[in-house]
């Protein structure tokens, strides 16, 4: 049987449309329950493997193929409370250990965890507060932030050894949120004070200059692809800003904690409301895709198999990126368009089908 030209672009249409809708059946998403309660803060661990950390005194290992195990850390003093007694800021150490700061019921310490998941109370924090965050910094010691009320906001300076040195932010502020902490690409480290409305550049001598972030909220922040900071301004959206402090580009959108750059050279960030972890472009465009259980993602890294990891409610979550530049090449148009794209292109055979049979 001939086929006509009509005909020939009809099916190869047809084809990418059963391509698309093939990558789209696959979850962008997938979540892995954690078995003993919630999680809050994610890293990639020495041992190439993602470690986060539970609202219940534990530490959690998942493996790139979803295979989590449990680790006790710093015990919880008061029984009653047991869920309000856990760790928080989880980072990767020089030493080759995971390093977690404990946070809302005191005593406030941070605490040495090795792969083999022994766990070690390293030192009392000089602040006593909730360290929300903690990562390594260019000089080879851990940095930590954290708020309590009543008490200004600081940042932690901690040896392997377990020295501690506080800095207090020139602000001030009291209990109203220093929420992350990152290892800039200038040598410094860079910190959002939420409840102040501004971002902090921190030298490793500590010295610390704040830049204004904007109305909102500043929550969460990462270097970007292009060497800037990015950050998420609740409920503002997502603001670049120069190593100078200067803020150069806002994007609006609905924004949670989470971001971070992905091996694809994107932004990634979680939203709130719906939740759902978004994917933003060069271009400005924003894709979101829904996390299925419905819990916010609170932080987020890329994993060393490529992908996109989050922490936050009762699960891990996974955002497939093999899945996404399927969803991309086969449509050739943003991801966002995929669903619409689908439908149209579906409408599509079914009339192809029809003028191959000779019906109109």
């Amino acid at each position: 049987m001939r086929i006509s030209r009509v005909g020939q672009r009809v099916l190869f249409l047809a084809l990418a449309a059963w391509a698309a809708r093939a990558a789209y059946a696959q979850p962008v998403i997938t979540e892995y329950p954690v078995p003993g309660g919630s999680s809050t803060g994610i890293t990639v661990g020495p041992d190439s493997n993602l470690w986060f950390t539970e609202g219940r005194n534990h530490v959690g290992r998942i493996t790139p193929a979803g295979v989590i195990s449990e680790f006790p850390s710093h015990p919880c003093l008061f029984a009653v409370f047991p869920p309000a007694c856990g760790a928080a800021g989880i980072a990767a150490g020089p030493d080759g250990n995971l390093w977690i700061a404990a946070f809302a019921i005191p005593p406030y310490v941070i605490g040495r965890l090795t792969t083999g998941g022994i766990y070690t109370d390293v030192v009392p924090t000089p602040y006593p507060g909730t360290l929300w965050s903690i990562t390594l910094g260019p000089d080879g010691n851990l940095w930590a932030v954290g708020d309590r009320s009543g008490s200004p906001n600081a940042v932690v300076r901690l040896t392997t050894s377990g020295a501690a040195t506080l800095f207090g932010f020139p602000s001030g502020g009291y209990g109203d949120g220093a929420r992350q902490i990152i290892n800039g690409p200038d040598g410094n480290l860079w910190a959002t004070e939420t409840g102040q409305k501004k971002i902090a550049r921190v030298t490793t001598s500590g010295a610390i200059t704040e830049f204004p972030a904007g109305p909102g909220s500043p929550e969460g922040l990462a270097v970007g692809p292009d060497g800037a900071i990015w950050f998420t301004e609740f409920p503002t959206g997502i603001r670049r800003m120069t190593l100078t402090g200067a803020i150069t580009r806002t994007i609006p959108t609905s924004v949670g904690d989470a971001i971070c750059t992905g091996p694809d050279g994107n932004i990634w960030f979680g939203l709130f409301e719906p939740a759902s972890i978004g994917r933003l472009k060069a271009d400005g465009s924003i894709t979101t895709y829904a996390i299925p259980s419905g819990w916010r993602a609170y932080a987020m890294v890329p994993g060393p198999d490529g992908n996109i990891w989050f922490a936050g409610g009762t699960t891990v979550g996974k955002v497939d990126l093999s899945v996404v530049r399927q969803l991309d090449e086969a449509l050739d148009v943003p991801a966002s368009s995929t669903p619409m794209k689908l439908v149209m292109l579906l409408g599509i055979v079914i009339v192809g089908l029809r003028l191959l049979a000779g019906r109109p």
